[in-house]
């Protein structure tokens, strides 16, 4: 059940191998804490969390270095939601940061992946 409900997590980056290869099984999370995590609402998130959402975002190009690869993002972001959608999300995105490269990771994804579900709830 959990593997499930994080695939449709982690398609919204077009990335199901980072469940192996980021390690997810080692976090041992709760139900409610992975529809929080699916949902960009898991406010207290552990390190291991932060770094599983970093490593998820470095897989799907979206994230390098601590940073954000707003190409990449608005790419696969456009295809999903439509360029206006994209650019709106992106730009109230843009300027979340952290102490450490798993926190802002962390950050971008609790403000992407709202939104993004939102608009795409909108969609079906």
């Amino acid at each position: 059940m959990k593997f499930l409900i994080l695939v449709a997590a982690i398609a919204l980056f077009d990335i199901v191998s980072a469940v192996e290869d980021c390690q997810f099984e080692k976090l041992k999370l709760t139900d409610d804490q992975i529809r929080k995590l699916e949902r960009g609402q898991l406010t207290d998130a552990s390190e291991d969390i932060k770094c599983f959402i970093e490593c998820d975002m470095e897989k799907a190009g979206l994230f390098k270095n601590g940073k954000l690869q707003e190409d990449a993002a608005m790419e696969k972001f456009t295809a999903k939601v439509g360029k206006e959608n994209a650019e709106k999300i992106l730009n109230s995105c843009r300027g979340e940061k952290g102490s450490t490269n798993c926190e802002t990771a962390f950050r971008l994804s609790n403000c992407f992946s709202p939104a993004l579900i939102e608009l795409l709830q909108k969609k079906v």
